[in-house]
């Protein structure tokens, strides 16, 4: 049996849960480049970014 704070918390648990891929649709809709161009910029960037964390100076 949940108490009054516990099944409110269930309830707010819940409609997270309900809503989760339409924030996560929405993100991705953000983040993600939409052309291929786009994404080999980013991928190229982020492993130059990578390399040059990991490379010894």
């Amino acid at each position: 049996m949940l108490g009054p704070t516990d099944l409110r918390q269930f309830k707010q648990i819940q409609d997270f849960t309900h809503h989760l891929s339409e924030i996560l649709a929405q993100i991705a809709d953000i983040l993600q480049p939409r052309e291929f161009d786009q994404y080999m910029d980013q991928a190229l960037e982020s492993e130059l970014q990578h390399f040059s964390r990991v490379s010894p100076s």
